[in-house]
């Protein structure tokens, strides 16, 4: 596995390649989209760290197929108005798995995730004071076993959105 210790997450994310993992294994501050292009990269987070974006578009943006992000918290502290974690249309096969999206009074994510993808799957996710908990324009959008509450929307279906389970 490629792990965090080199460097910030985007440095890590770009070195890693096809069928490898990162590792994330303290809390980090993020002053740039982490853009994950590289098919089947896993981010995971050990002892679930806590991410503390700065950006003001999307923390995460993932443009591959068979990413998975898995075991980190998303804070908002310093990212109002941003997307936590952007699939987009060309990805295939997304997978969020035991990820926290919160939101403080100062700072509320606009979306924790916004979803453009096919077959993306949020699984075991907590979400928290956000203003669209999943903002789906997708087609298969799974979310399964998650929390979502004390944001304005849970969910939002918009135009192009089609094949979507809500199962707890």
């Amino acid at each position: 596995p490629v792990t965090l210790a080199f460097g910030p997450l985007p440095a890590a994310v770009d070195a890693a390649g096809e069928n490898e993992t990162v590792l994330v294994g303290s809390d980090a501050p993020v002053d740039e989209t982490v853009t994950v292009d590289t098919r089947n990269v896993t981010i995971t987070g050990v002892g679930n760290p806590t991410l503390t974006p700065s950006v003001t578009d999307t923390a995460v943006d993932v443009t591959a197929d068979e990413t998975t992000i898995e075991g980190i918290t998303f804070a908002s502290d310093a990212a109002a108005g941003a997307t936590a974690v952007g699939v987009d249309a060309d990805a295939t096969g997304t997978e969020l798995s035991e990820v926290t999206f919160v939101g403080t009074a100062d700072a509320t994510w606009d979306r924790a995730v916004a979803d453009a993808g096919t077959d993306t799957t949020i699984r075991y996710a907590t979400i928290r004071g956000v203003e669209y908990g999943v903002y789906a324009t997708g087609d298969d959008l799974a979310v399964i076993d998650s929390d979502i509450r004390d944001s304005e929307n849970a969910t939002e279906l918009v135009a192009g959105a089609s094949n979507v389970t809500i199962r707890n």
